[in-house]
């Protein structure tokens, strides 16, 4: 898989990049392709599995570091700002126009 720089230069995916991509998976119970989605910014981690990666680190990162990491790397497109929104973004119910 190759790696975009600009994917790889936030706190998360250093701290990911310095512990290695099957470690980590290995440690938090998914697979790598899982977590090289999360470097990507094509996904990010559920809240539960957000809170055991800011466990695992032991405080080098935090909950903000996790959930940022996607809107500094944008959606999978190395452009720097989100992707458009996805049906998954806007609550039951509301608008999407």
């Amino acid at each position: 898989m190759q790696r975009h720089r600009s994917n790889w230069n936030t706190r998360f995916s250093t701290y990911v990049s310095d512990l290695g991509v099957g470690h980590f998976a290995g440690a938090l119970g998914v697979s790598p392709w899982t977590v090289y989605s999360w470097v990507a910014g094509r996904a990010e981690p559920r809240l539960s599995t957000a809170r055991r990666i800011v466990e695992l680190s032991r405080g080098a990162l935090s909950l903000d570091d996790v959930s940022r990491h996607r809107q500094e790397v944008g959606d999978g497109t190395n452009s720097g700002q989100p992707g458009p929104p996805r049906a998954r973004d806007f609550p039951p119910g509301s608008p999407r126009s």
